[in-house]
């Protein structure tokens, strides 16, 4: 059987609008629970409200795993005309070598503790903070639903797939390292290379039967129309001379960027004497400023407790 385009778009919108009411609830609970959350410098309120994200995101996962892992199955039986059963498995849970979801998502604590020692506004603060939050979640739905694609596919026996764009969900379209990416046919031992916020989804390639590359084909195509106009012409050459490289990060697994970028994965972002200094040139001001609050009365003394502790740290390793 062929799997017409028709039938392809309607499985492929299904599960992306479903995928992305999951996505959009999971980060609305986000963004709720950490913007009452006050305890940014006390372990164990932290751990407590890591804990209640973590569990958001674990429903979030789940959710998101049942939407794409049926996605799979009605293609794969669309295309084959095989009968089959929505295979079943669990959600990833914790990024590979980064503990519990706990510590992942203590993460956010970090950034508001950080930011507040470079600018002493809390309203900063939060912002960054709430960023962090949002941005962990969805990238552990989009890795939970990369793994559901994936695993269904091995399962009925599929070896081939190719990236789905989808330049309706971003509200830039697709970026140039996707489209780059889409003109080749993975292995469904490989995991699909993605990046921060991607939007891609995969499509199986059957006995010659590969409807990602028709339909890939015409959203490159609008891509390079629309990034042409915006160009004054030169669009096209842009995005086709977009060369991409895929990395393994420690977390995520593969990861697309941008050949010949500095890639960073989670065992490169320690402190080193660059940044040590530069960071020490921030917020020693602010300790001088949270210095005079506490004289004033106000009480800073969580706050300036983590200033002085960081800035002893910046300066053994700027030494």
């Amino acid at each position: 059987m062929a799997l017409s385009a028709t039938e392809a778009t309607y499985w492929i919108e299904q599960a992306s609008s479903n995928v992305r009411r999951v996505e959009e609830a999971a980060v609305t609970s986000t963004r709720s629970l950490w913007q009452s959350f006050t305890g940014w410098y006390a372990g164990a309120a932290v751990a407590g409200a890591a804990l209640a994200q973590a569990e958001v995101s674990e429903a979030a996962q789940e959710a998101a795993v049942g939407i794409l892992s049926e996605y799979v199955a009605e293609v794969f039986q669309a295309m084959t005309g095989a009968r089959t059963n929505v295979p079943r498995f669990g959600v990833p849970g914790a990024r590979a070598g980064a503990g519990s979801l706990v510590d992942i998502y203590g993460r956010v604590a970090e950034v508001y503790r950080n930011t507040f020692a470079k600018t002493a506004d809390p309203t900063v603060s939060l912002e960054r903070a709430l960023l962090r939050a949002t941005d962990l979640m969805t990238a552990d739905i989009m890795l939970a639903g990369r793994l559901a694609q994936s695993e269904t596919m091995k399962r009925l026996g599929v070896t081939q797939y190719r990236r789905l764009i989808r330049p309706e969900l971003s509200a830039t379209g697709t970026c140039g390292l996707c489209i780059a990416a889409a003109d080749r046919i993975y292995k469904t031992g490989d995991l699909l290379p993605m990046h921060e916020r991607c939007k891609c989804l995969t499509i199986p390639v059957i006995d010659g039967q590969d409807p990602g590359r028709g339909l890939n084909a015409e959203d490159i195509r609008k891509a390079y129309a629309e990034a042409a106009a915006l160009a004054g012409g030169t669009g096209k050459s842009k995005l086709s001379n977009v060369r991409f490289a895929v990395n393994d990060h420690g977390e995520l697994g593969p990861v697309l960027t941008r050949e010949g970028d500095n890639f960073r994965g989670p065992n490169d972002t320690g402190l080193n004497r660059e940044r040590a200094v530069r960071e020490l040139a921030q917020i020693l001001p602010i300790l001088a400023l949270l210095q005079k609050r506490q004289t004033a009365g106000e009480n800073v003394s969580d706050a300036l407790a983590y200033q002085q502790e960081r800035i002893a740290l910046l300066r053994r390793v700027a030494a």
